[in-house]
C-alpha cells in the first residue's frame, strides 16, 4: 500500500468536519446518477428531447462535471499546498468524477496512486480487483433514425447468439471489459404472434416500466400495442416517440396533480382509479377524464401481491360510481391486475368475474361502460409454472361466459415481462477471482464434483446493476450464470461464488453454483434478464451501466418497416 498523505481520509459520501491543520469545512455531497443513462440511445427520427439526451461515457467533460452547488469546497482555494484530501474510491469513474474538475481529462491508463498538484492524493480503494483500463474512443452513441437506427440486422442466417459472440470478441481485442446486453427484438415479434394467436380478443398495452429501452418501445410501437403509462415521465416518452394519446392508459390509481393536468394538456384521457380521493383531484384537474375504475382481487397466487396497496373493494363499488357521477366524471370501465408472477389461471377468471360484478352494478346507476383492462400478470419465461397457453384458455372461457363478443366491451391488457423478460440475454465480464480452500465434501451436496476448493468470481455488473432484480423483484430471485462456450461433461466443476464489483458484500449474485474453473477476462452469460432489470440498474461505486445492442432479422425488419 502507497504511504498516506498525512491528512483527514473519507469516503465518498461521507461528510468530514475539518481538515487537520486547517479550517477549511471540505463537506462532499457529490451528484448522484448524473451520468450513465439512457445507454441505448434515443429513438427519435429528429431531435432528442430533453429527457432523452443520450448517455455520456466517463470519459466526457459533462458527465464528469462537479457543481459548484454541490460541493461547499469549490472555494476553498484548492491551488494551496497546505490543503491536503486523501478519497477512497472504487472504480475509474468516481475517479475521474472528483479530480477531473481539478486536474482536466485524465489519461486512459490510471494508476494505483495517483499524486496531484495541489496536495491531493487518491487510492484506489479495492482489495480484489483493478480493472482493465477502458477506452471508449470511437464509440458511437446510437440514435434510431432512419440513417443511423441503433439496431443490428441480422442478415445472411446470422442469429443473435452469433452477434453476442461476435461483440465479445470485439471488445476483447478493443481491451474493453464493460458488461452489455443483447436485445433480441425478434423474440418480442415472436412473443407478439403467439398473443394475437391465443388472446384474439385482448389488445395489449405494454407496461413502459418493465423497460423503457428505445428500441424495445419502437419495437412496440410498430406492434401497433396500446402502452401503460404510471407517471409523467413515461406519457412524456411515449409521447415523444410519437404515439399518439389515445393508445396511452394512464393506469395508476395514485398520481401527483401534475401529472394528471400533464395528461390533460397532452390529450391522454384515459386513467384508473380506485378511491374518493383521487376522483376529487381529476374532478379539478381533469374533467374530461375517461375513468377507469381498478378493483382489489384475489391476488394470493401471485409472487408478487398487489391488491393490499391497489385496487376498490367490491363493497365499497357502488360508492364510488355513484361518487364519481355526483362530480361529472365520465367512468368508462374496469381493470384488475391478479399480480406479477403469476402461478394460478383461475385468479384471471375469479377477477373477470367480479369485474362483471362492476359492470352489472354501473348499468343499475345508468352507466354505459365499455372497457374492461385484465391487467399484467404473464410470465416472459418458456419455464414458467404455467404455460401462457394455460392462462389464455381460461381468459378465452371467462370472456365469453362475462364478456360476450357482441357486448361492445373492449378488452385490453398491461403485458410486461410476457414482451420482454426472455429477449435480453446479459453478458458480464469475470474482472477478478479468489480461490477458497473447502473442507472436503462440506458442500458437497450429493454432486459428482467435489474438489477441495470454492472459487470466487468477481463480474463486473452485479445487485446494484443489471442484476437488481435479485433483490427487487420477487419474480426473479435467482439467475443461471453459464459460460461463453460448450462445455464439456469431462470437465471438472467447481462449487463458485459470484459477486457483482462493488464494494458491499451484499453484492453477490449466486451463493453456489457448480461450473468449470474461469480466468479474469472470461464472459459469462445470463438469460432473461429484460424484465424490471435495466429500469432498476444504478452506478453505484461508478460502475457503467450494460450497454444495450438491438438486433432483429432483416425479414422482421422489412415486415415492421422499421426503417
Amino acid at each position: 500500500m502507497v504511504p498516506i498523505l498525512p491528512s483527514y481520509l473519507y469516503r465518498i459520501g461521507q461528510t468530514p468536519t475539518t481538515t487537520p491543520g486547517n479550517s477549511t469545512d471540505l463537506t462532499v455531497n457529490p451528484p448522484v446518477n448524473q451520468s450513465l443513462n439512457n445507454r441505448s440511445g434515443i429513438l427519435s427520427s429528429t431531435s432528442a428531447p430533453p429527457h432523452q439526451t443520450p448517455a455520456l461515457s466517463v470519459e466526457s467533460t459533462e458527465a464528469q462535471k462537479f457543481p459548484k452547488s454541490n460541493c461547499s469546497y469549490a472555494d476553498a482555494h484548492l491551488d494551496e499546498v497546505n490543503i491536503k484530501v486523501g478519497l477512497l474510491l472504487a472504480s475509474k469513474a468516481t475517479i475521474q468524477l472528483i479530480i477531473n474538475p481539478f486536474m482536466g481529462p485524465l489519461t486512459d491508463r490510471i494508476g494505483y496512486h495517483i499524486p496531484m498538484c495541489a496536495g491531493f492524493c487518491i487510492i484506489f480503494f479495492a482489495t480484489t480487483f483493478i480493472p482493465a483500463p477502458v477506452t471508449t474512443k470511437g464509440s458511437v452513441v446510437h440514435v434510431l433514425s432512419p440513417e443511423n437506427c441503433g439496431i443490428d440486422i441480422l442478415d445472411d442466417g446470422r442469429t443473435s447468439r452469433d452477434f453476442l459472440d461476435s461483440k465479445i470478441k470485439e471488445r476483447g481485442s478493443a481491451d474493453n471489459e464493460e458488461p452489455f446486453y443483447v436485445a433480441n427484438l425478434e423474440s418480442i415479434f415472436e412473443r407478439h404472434l403467439r398473443w394475437r394467436t391465443n388472446l384474439p380478443r385482448v389488445k395489449p398495452f405494454y407496461a413502459v416500466k418493465c423497460n423503457s429501452d428505445a428500441s424495445v418501445l419502437r419495437m412496440m410501437s410498430a406492434l401497433d400495442t396500446g402502452f401503460d403509462c404510471a407517471s409523467k415521465g413515461e406519457i412524456q416518452l411515449m409521447l415523444s416517440l410519437g404515439v399518439t394519446p389515445d393508445k396511452i392508459i394512464y393506469a395508476h390509481t395514485t398520481k401527483p396533480l401534475s401529472h394528471i393536468k400533464y395528461a390533460r394538456t397532452n390529450g391522454v384521457d384515459m386513467m384508473t382509479f380506485d378511491n374518493e380521493e383521487e376522483l376529487l383531484k381529476i374532478s379539478l384537474s381533469h374533467a374530461k377524464a375517461k375513468l377507469v375504475l381498478r378493483i382489489a382481487v384475489d391476488d394470493s397466487a401471485s409472487k408478487i401481491k398487489l391488491s393490499s396497496k391497489f385496487g376498490a373493494r367490491l363493497e365499497s363499488v357502488g360508492k364510488l360510481l355513484g361518487r364519481a357521477g355526483e362530480l361529472g366524471l365520465e367512468v368508462i370501465g374496469v381493470s384488475f391486475h391478479v399480480g406479477s408472477g403469476c402461478t394460478g389461471s383461475l385468479a384471471f377468471k375469479q377477477a373477470i368475474a367480479d369485474a362483471r360484478r362492476v359492470f352489472d352494478m354501473g348499468n343499475l346507476l345508468g352507466l354505459q361502460m365499455s372497457l374492461l383492462d385484465i391487467g399484467g400478470g404473464f410470465s416472459g419465461r418458456e419455464d414458467c409454472q404455467v404455460p401462457f397457453e394455460e392462462f389464455s384458455e381460461v381468459i378465452n372461457g371467462a370472456l365469453e361466459e362475462f364478456f360476450q363478443p357482441d357486448s361492445g366491451v373492449q378488452i385490453i391488457a398491461e403485458p410486461g415481462r410476457y414482451y420482454v423478460d426472455s429477449a435480453f440475454t446479459l453478458a458480464a465480464n469475470v474482472i477478478a477471482k479468489r480461490v477458497i480452500a473447502d473442507d472436503i465434501d462440506e458442500h458437497n451436496d450429493g454432486k459428482d464434483n467435489c474438489p477441495d476448493r470454492t472459487m470466487m468470481y468477481y463480474l463486473n455488473d452485479g445487485v446494484y446493476g443489471s442484476l437488481s432484480c435479485l433483490i427487487n423483484d420477487a419474480a426473479h430471485t435467482k439467475v443461471e450464470p453459464y459460460l461463453n462456450r460448450v462445455v464439456e461433461s469431462s470437465e471438472q466443476r467447481y462449487r463458485s461464488v459470484i459477486w457483482g464489483p462493488t464494494c458491499d458484500s451484499f453484492d453477490k449474485v449466486t451463493d453456489s453454483c457448480w461450473i468449470p474453473e474461469l480466468h479474469v477476462g472470461d464472459w459469462l452469460l445470463i438469460d432473461n434478464m429484460g424484465a424490471y432489470s435495466i429500469c432498476l440498474s444504478t452506478d453505484f461505486n461508478g460502475f457503467e451501466r450494460a450497454h444495450i445492442y438491438p438486433v432483429v432479422t432483416a425479414e422482421t425488419w422489412h415486415t415492421l418497416n422499421l426503417s
